[in-house]
């Protein structure tokens, strides 16, 4: 062990610390959250204990292969041929399954006893093939609790790598000398043999020795208080040590009995190993640290070949959480891969090829114009210079390189392919490959049964307009329609004035039908003539068509070749107004926070403001209207006269009656007139709904006429009722203030009041 250790709290608020410190920070935290973890105290290899991990494969790169791969389309195609049947004998089947079941049951049978014979070697001759030079080092264990836990696990504190102990996964951990926890410290026992996942039973007093006794941690168990034993029953024994009543013994026995018992006590306590408490500092993980992660808000590994830059949410100005710098073997640096975080652009990945100058950029679905993937070519000299370990700045500005040919030799200096979200189109379009004069297009599932459209361009040059010469397009086969006449390919010689239909393959038939026509040049020309015309059909059964119905055949081509054409102007312009997008996205980077953000999100932060302002806006009105009730005004001086009056009969106490009984005919006045309308709104509600009851036979809109003023009638009362409620809760504190403002003011009054002495005297004579 180290001979200084510093406390948890201490470790997780510098965020720096050794191995063993790290370690029990580390089970500190999976214990508290529910884990069975412990420290582990062995050997490792050397690079693993100076986290030296630039001979080690990036791990990252086989998670993205990963994804790629559950990612990828795995559904069959409609065109896959079928495989040819299984023709072999079943009873030839069912015997070689036999055989292979009896094969593998003898290869299991002697495994096991190689394995047992092995087991048996060991324990008489001890493994010395174990590398006991490595360095010392701390990990953490975890074994199957109730947490989803199957096997046992190692984590790596230094890294978090978590490393299940399965014989399929290699670890770079030698032997192990102890496990320990908050509860007790375990030796092991062969800590010259290598770590295996059938080591870990602690209960095996055969591999661990544990340095601190069962019975020495148990604390005694507490008496339980006695139950009273029902009528005609005797009491339980509950005590643990005796679960028979002890026969009844003598003075001098009870005392030596009891002096015998005082001593074991004793000296069970003496040996009761007295832990003192903690002096360390629970171990607080505050919540700005939870937030960035890493120290300094990213952290640079190093694996072969493969530098890793990993970032915390908003620390990265272009919102990346992990860049992977891939290098050749010359070391110069081949591929940049990048992963996105709370764009507001919805860029998820972006893959950078630095030697052929292939950028790969996937999206969100949360993007209105649907885009779902976006790959373009640009310049490898430029896309270098804006390489860096922090990612790629901003590609789509770099240069392109003219006449680039890729790895197949094909033109990449011109490409670009856009794939959407298909379902979310109205066209239902999936991908739009442009390379140069070309441009194709497919779809998923339209209603057309259009599958893709190629067309041809006159220039190269992106911008809108652009002159066409031909588009081609292909349909799938509908169902319940003879083959022959449905077509499966239409090109458009827009600059040569053509149509071609190209029809699918007929039952049994190597050939396909087609037809093409010649556009009349005339827009007055009314009729089809034999040399504007030209078909061929490999099929004799079928009859030739009339010229009528190739003229109206014609006619709406002609038609489908004008839709196509705005539809391949709106296509262009769409893919302009794209790439404008994207440029101005790359240019001005913004992060949205999550909703759940109250530091970074302002709209949470404005609605929380609007809150506090309508809640002490609200508390300001209510206590200006209970100020009003309450009363600035003086409800009392106008009866302050009739004190001063000749009336002999007006005292204090009728004025008092007097105030009252006006504050009671008001309140009552008020009272009524809301009773009067609440009567007279529950005979309205009574009267619509009989009426609602009683005419049965109505049509729509008298019925929907009719039950709107029946809820409107119900409103109403709900409404008076409450008001009615309202104005008697105020009615009694309003009586309530006045009875307590007559208290105190007219014995005031009464204290400060000249009046005749023959006046007083009377009155308190009278009194």
């Amino acid at each position: 062990m180290p001979s200084q250790l510093r406390q948890p709290a201490i470790v997780m608020e510098t965020q720096t610390g050794e191995g063993a410190e790290c370690a029990i920070v580390l089970a500190s935290v999976l214990l508290g959250a529910g884990y069975q973890a412990f420290v582990v105290q062995g050997h490792a290899l050397d690079s693993l204990v100076s986290a030296d991990t630039s001979t080690k494969a990036c791990p990252y790169l086989d998670t993205e292969e990963k994804e790629k791969t559950a990612l990828e389309d795995t559904s069959p195609s409609k065109y896959t041929v079928r495989p040819p049947p299984d023709m072999r004998s079943r009873y030839n089947l069912i015997m070689e399954e036999r055989a292979r079941r009896r094969k593998a049951f003898e290869e299991e049978e002697m495994a096991k006893m190689k394995k047992k014979k092995k087991k048996d070697q060991d324990e008489a001759e001890p493994d010395t093939s174990v590398d006991l030079s490595s360095s010392l080092h701390f990990w953490v264990l975890v074994l199957p609790h109730d947490r989803e836990i199957d096997n046992p696990t190692f984590v790596e504190p230094t890294t978090g790598e978590v490393i299940p102990l399965i014989p399929s996964v290699n670890h770079s951990y030698t032997c192990i000398h102890a496990v320990f926890n908050q509860k007790n410290y375990w030796a092991c026992r062969h800590y010259e043999k290598p770590v295996t996942d059938d080591m870990f039973n602690l209960n095996d007093c055969s591999i661990w020795m544990a340095l601190m006794e069962e019975n020495q941690l148990t604390p005694p168990t507490p008496t339980k208080q006695k139950q009273p034993a029902p009528s005609g029953e005797e009491p339980e024994q509950h005590e643990e040590s005796a679960q028979v009543q002890p026969p009844k013994r003598s003075g001098s026995e009870l005392s030596s009995s009891s002096r015998v018992a005082q001593e074991r006590d004793r000296k069970r306590k003496e040996k009761e190993l007295k832990i003192p408490k903690t002096w360390a500092r629970p171990v607080v993980i505050k919540e700005e640290a939870l937030h960035l992660r890493f120290p300094r808000g990213w952290r640079e590994e190093k694996y072969k070949q493969t530098l890793v830059r990993r970032y915390s949410p908003f620390t990265h100005k272009c919102g990346a959480t992990l860049v992977l710098t891939i290098y050749s073997t010359t070391g110069a640096p081949s591929e940049i891969r990048e992963q996105f975080e709370r764009r507001e652009d919805g860029l998820l990945t972006r893959v950078t090829d630095l030697v052929n100058g292939r950028v790969v950029e996937t999206f969100a679905r949360s993007r209105k114009d649907t885009l779902k993937y976006h790959e373009y070519w640009r310049s490898p000299s430029s896309l270098k210079d804006r390489a860096t370990a922090d990612g790629v700045g901003n590609p789509l500005s770099a240069g392109t390189n003219k006449n680039h040919t890729d790895s197949s030799g094909n033109d990449t200096s011109s490409q670009e392919t856009f794939m959407f979200h298909s379902k979310f189109r109205v066209d239902a379009l999936r991908c739009r490959i442009i390379g140069g004069t070309k441009w194709r297009e497919e779809y998923d599932e339209r209603a057309d049964l259009l599958l893709a459209r190629t067309v041809y361009f006159a220039s190269s040059d992106p911008a809108p307009p652009r002159a066409i010469q031909r588009i081609e397009e292909e349909f799938d086969c509908p169902k319940n329609v003879e083959p022959h006449t449905a077509v499966q390919k239409r090109i458009f010689h827009t600059a040569e004035g053509r149509i071609l239909l190209i029809y699918h393959y007929g039952k049994h038939r190597l050939l396909q039908a087609t037809r093409s026509f010649i556009k009349p040049t005339d827009t007055r020309t009314s009729t089809l003539t034999s040399d504007m015309t030209h078909g061929f059909q490999p099929d004799p059964s079928v009859e030739d068509v009339p010229m009528p119905q190739l003229w109206n055949t014609l006619q709406e081509e002609m038609e489908a070749e004008v839709r196509v054409g705005e539809e391949v102007r709106k296509g262009v312009e769409e893919t302009a107004t794209l790439r404008a997008a994207r440029a101005n996205e790359e240019k001005k980077i913004v992060l949205v926070p999550d909703i759940f953000d109250i530091d970074r999100n302002e709209t949470v932060q404005f609605i929380l403001k609007q809150r506090q302002y309508q809640e002490a806006h609200r508390e300001e009105t209510e206590r200006k209207k209970k100020e009003e009730r309450e009363g600035r005004v003086d409800t009392i001086a106008p009866y302050m006269p009739l004190l001063l009056g000749d009336d002999a009969d007006m005292g204090p106490d009728m004025v008092r009656e007097r105030c009252l009984q006006d504050l009671r005919d008001r309140l009552a006045l008020r009272a009524n007139l809301l009773q009067d309308r609440l009567d007279q709104a529950k005979a309205y509600v009574l009267e619509c709904r009989e009426e609602l009851g009683r005419r049965k036979r109505l049509g729509a809109e008298e019925r929907s006429l009719l039950t709107a003023r029946t809820t409107a009638a119900e409103a109403s009362h709900r409404r008076l009722r409450a008001q009615l409620a309202a104005w008697k809760h105020e009615a009694s504190e309003r009586y309530d203030s006045l009875t307590a403002q007559l208290d105190a003011n007219l014995k005031l009054g009464l204290k400060n009041l000249k009046r005749p002495s023959t006046s007083v005297s009377s009155n308190s004579g009278a009194f």
